[in-house]
């Protein structure tokens, strides 16, 4: 999810750490997944130590609920925070493993450092993808990326997994992961949903 090296951007690949997951049909050739996430779970990173504490009073970094939805066009991911609002400077994760065995990244950082959005492979290889969108509702705490299904090659089910955090004086990171409580570590694996499964056509 940053830049530099930090517990929300990394190459390894979420492992899910659900139980009594429900994939939820939407539409014909659509399927949803809603995970209410715990409260109070956020985690600092101190980028010089790489030592991680509690941060369980951070509203501005903690993820209540987060949806993914998986349609023949677009897996959309829609996350909202404790806070209610979201700042000037954020960074999102994203984890993407679909039926045909690919494993993809998806990094955005918004200023003041620089700004980022794009798709790579678990190995970092950059992968283009005209479509890939972010948009955050800032007085409301909702963050919304979209992949289109185009550059995931349209396979037939997917998983995902997101995390969430901000840089503070270039000195530490606070974030929270979307599926799982207090597991991020430097090498994140993020948790991934149950697989959303398009129905045949």
């Amino acid at each position: 999810m940053q830049v530099r090296t930090s517990f929300v951007r990394a190459a390894s690949v979420g492992v899910a750490l659900l139980t009594g997951a429900v994939v939820v049909p939407t539409a014909a050739q659509a399927a949803s997944y809603t995970h209410r996430d715990a409260t109070h779970d956020v985690q600092r990173f101190d980028f010089s130590t790489d030592a991680f504490s509690r941060a369980d009073h951070n509203k501005r970094a903690d993820i209540t609920t987060a949806t993914f939805t998986y349609t023949r066009h677009t897996l959309t991911t829609v996350l909202h925070l404790r806070s209610g609002s979201i700042g000037d400077q954020w960074a999102y994760g994203g984890r993407i493993r679909t039926s045909t065995g690919r494993e993809l990244v998806v990094n955005i950082q918004i200023p003041p450092t620089e700004k980022l959005v794009e798709l790579e492979t678990r190995h970092g290889d950059r992968l283009s993808c005209d479509g890939l969108t972010r948009h955050a509702a800032r007085s409301k705490g909702r963050l919304t990326v979209t992949v289109p299904s185009s550059c995931l090659g349209h396979p037939r089910w997917v998983r995902a997994g997101a995390a969430y955090g901000y840089t503070v004086n270039d000195n530490h990171q606070f974030g929270d992961d979307a599926l799982q409580k207090r597991r991020l570590t430097a090498d994140s694996r993020y948790g991934l949903s149950p697989r959303l499964r398009l129905k045949a056509s």
